[in-house]
């Protein structure tokens, strides 16, 4: 065979894995979040870039952003940067009257809900708000209930010390009188 030839082979076999693992590199890579945001701080678990992440907040001029595992629940802090290696997809969902929407960004799988998963979301999320109404309720009425008791009245009380005159008053006979008799 031609020396051509086999050089050619090794070059496409080569440059196949090459290709193969930086693929396989920029799809699915795992990636560490930590308790606090700093790089030294305690490792509090990772997550798959193909999976994704829900942000939670980036405090402001700073490298870092709390995170949430979907999958598991787990929260933590991840730099910036590792959230550029990551899918976004970015959805809004609408209740049927069209006036309120709710909206939520999630970094990573960035398949569309189907029409029953939004509906089964509203629903719970619904159902969580007519929950959490009904305990704001119950505590307001709790509240009231506990406020309207006849509980004793203290009124408070300032004590003021006696003027004492330096000067000596004469009392009339009537008033020296009944001073004898207490």
């Amino acid at each position: 065979m031609n020396k051509n030839f086999y050089v050619k082979l090794i070059l496409s076999v080569g440059m196949t894995i090459v290709s193969g693992a930086w693929a396989v590199q920029g799809i699915a890579k795992n990636v560490n979040f930590y308790d606090q945001p700093d790089a030294s701080s305690k490792v509090a678990g990772s997550y798959d870039t193909e999976m994704g992440v829900i942000p939670i907040f980036t405090p402001k001029d700073s490298l870092w952003t709390k995170v949430a595992d979907p999958r598991n629940g787990n929260v933590g802090w991840v730099k910036s940067t590792e959230l550029g290696n990551t899918k976004v997809s970015y959805h809004v969902i609408r209740n049927n009257e069209g006036t309120h929407g709710y909206q939520y960004i999630h970094y990573g799988n960035t398949t569309s809900p189907s029409p029953d998963a939004i509906s089964t979301e509203m629903k719970q999320m619904q159902l969580k708000h007519q929950a959490f109404q009904q305990d704001m309720h119950k505590m307001m009425l709790s509240m009231f209930k506990e406020m309207d008791h006849p509980w004793p009245f203290i009124m408070p009380v300032v004590v003021v010390p006696e003027k004492v005159s330096t000067l000596k008053q004469e009392k009339s006979p009537a008033t020296a009188q009944v001073h004898k008799n207490k």
